[in-house]
């Protein structure tokens, strides 16, 4: 009797930042290193038969936000060669292979500490290159993927009888994520050699939102409204900045890179009954 409402909400926020040292000439390439992986998942569910008088509502809200921030060393990447440009021992590791290792490790310590293995996605940012080929080395980078997934349904084959009300099924998300790298407080004084002034910025957001009533349930009421939206008066932001740095006297490299994807899947469906 009455009505029913089955509610999963969740508000998740992780921010990371990095900062390099402050001092010496010869400092580790990729001085600054930010990395993180936000992963938020929603479910609201119906997986038995229901009968009731006034109404069904099911609803998952989910709001993801995460950034991540990198600053630059004064120092910067590694010394120049005589000719300006990046010691050949750096180039063997690109700022794709730094941010690569960096999250698998943040998976790792994740599961370590009990998150299920495989419940933290492998999706990685975009590639930090540009159309001359990948990024060498660099001051600051920061890379930031944020995954965010609300899923309201009611499961396949199930009875569902409202007498005299409606049924409702919605999801509701927003996902913001940033990347910032910032490579200007690389050496202003130019004191020293470096080899790389540069800022790398690497962002993506991944939203999927999912309203479904499952393959043959039987639902009977009056209305029904399946719906995948948008958190009401809000949008999903995703962005990512990248300052190149000041330079030295004998800097090789100093430019800045920012690339972001937004990946949103929407999906309200009743399926055959």
């Amino acid at each position: 009797e009455g009505s029913v409402s089955i509610k999963a909400t969740e508000n998740a926020t992780a921010t990371t930042h990095a900062t390099g040292q402050t001092q010496g000439e010869s400092v580790a390439v990729g001085a600054s290193l930010g990395a993180t992986v936000a992963v938020n998942t929603v479910v609201a569910s119906l997986d038995r038969d229901l009968t009731a008088s006034q109404g069904l509502t099911l609803e998952a809200a989910s709001t993801t936000r995460s950034a991540t921030s990198a600053s630059a060393s004064v120092a910067g990447g590694h010394k120049a060669d005589q000719e300006g440009n990046a010691p050949s021992d750096a180039k063997n590791k690109t700022v794709d292979t730094q941010v690569q290792d960096n999250l698998a490790q943040g998976r790792k310590t994740g599961e370590s500490a009990g998150v299920a293995a495989g419940t933290i996605p492998e999706k990685d940012p975009p590639k930090g290159e540009t159309a001359d080929g990948s990024v060498s080395v660099a001051a600051a980078v920061s890379a930031n993927v944020g995954v965010n997934t609300a899923t309201a349904t009611i499961a396949p084959h199930r009875t569902v009888t409202v007498t005299d009300g409606p049924v409702t099924v919605k999801t509701l998300t927003e996902t913001d994520t940033s990347a910032k790298a910032d490579g200007t407080q690389t050496d202003p004084s130019k004191v020293t050699s470096v080899g790389v002034g540069a800022a790398v910025a690497l962002n993506a957001g991944i939203t999927t939102s999912v309203a479904a009533i499952g393959e043959g349930a039987q639902v009977s009421a009056k209305g029904l409204t399946l719906s995948a939206l948008t958190t009401p008066n809000q949008k999903s932001d995703a962005f990512a900045e990248a300052t190149s740095g000041a330079g030295a006297k004998d800097v090789g490299v100093a430019g800045s890179l920012g690339a972001s994807v937004a990946v949103n899947t929407t999906d309200a469906t009743l399926d055959e009954s």
